[in-house]
């Protein structure tokens, strides 16, 4: 028992030393730190796995890193307003237009904001097309790591759901602070101009990792955050939506 504490310990140690750095603007420089953090560990480099901690509580990994690591994928407002749906222009009325189907209500946010920001080469998700669903066009990317998946539904310059699936292994803890990393930037990116935004994220993390409950919900400025965690499959979801 003592054996598993120190090493746990050490471990997560490793995670705030991650999230310390609060003035990093790539996350690769991030990870590298951690890398070099891990070098010293026991041979196996898989402190966790080693244990087989619970799921629910490999969720407490991910609350370690969620407050300060907003700038590790975007830490200048240019990476921000990218993420916000460009202004609608204004174009005259013809006269007695044809009647169309009213448009799905958007989340206010564009698919090249969170797309050019985790296509960089320092994060490394790979995007493609993949199947509409109800009419909307639909990208998928995934992680290098095959552990975090994003779903972008909608026009490309406003979004109708915005998703990030993030896996909590319990065989390799240098993904898992890598998912937290990952999550964290893309609620960074779904909640522009909400300053508790990221706070709602970890309270969140928080309460799944401390209670049975696997949902947790909230609104603010149009649309619904949703974040789930599935035992059996071991991941946590978070979904964005309009509000209403």
């Amino acid at each position: 028992m003592k054996t598993f504490t120190t090493r746990a310990g050490w471990a997560f140690t490793g995670l705030f030393g991650l999230c310390a750095l609060v003035s990093v603007s790539q996350i690769g420089i991030a990870l590298a730190m951690l890398t070099m953090a891990t070098s010293v560990a026991p041979p196996t480099g898989r402190l966790l796995g080693k244990y087989s901690v619970p799921k629910r509580l490999l969720i407490r990994s991910l609350i370690f890193c969620s407050a300060p690591l907003v700038s590790l994928i975007a830490t200048d407002p240019a990476a921000v307003e990218v993420a916000a749906a460009p202004p609608v222009q204004q174009v005259a009325a013809a006269p007695e237009p044809a009647p169309a189907l009213e448009a799905p209500a958007g989340i206010g946010l564009s698919r090249a904001g969170f797309q050019s920001i985790f296509e960089k080469p320092e994060i490394g998700f790979v995007f493609e097309q993949s199947s509409p669903v109800g009419g909307q066009p639909r990208v998928q990317g995934t992680s290098e790591n095959n552990l975090v998946h994003v779903e972008l539904i909608g026009p490309d310059n406003e979004l109708t759901q915005a998703t990030m699936i993030a896996g909590l292994p319990n065989d390799d803890d240098y993904a898992l602070a890598e998912n937290s990393v990952h999550l964290t930037g893309f609620m960074h990116l779904a909640s522009p101009g909400w300053d508790g935004g990221k706070d709602w994220l970890r309270n969140g993390l928080d309460t799944l990792a401390s209670t049975s409950d696997t949902e947790i919900q909230t609104a603010h400025d149009g649309k619904t955050y949703t974040l789930s965690f599935s035992e059996d499959l071991g991941f946590v979801m978070l979904v964005v939506k309009p509000a209403g």
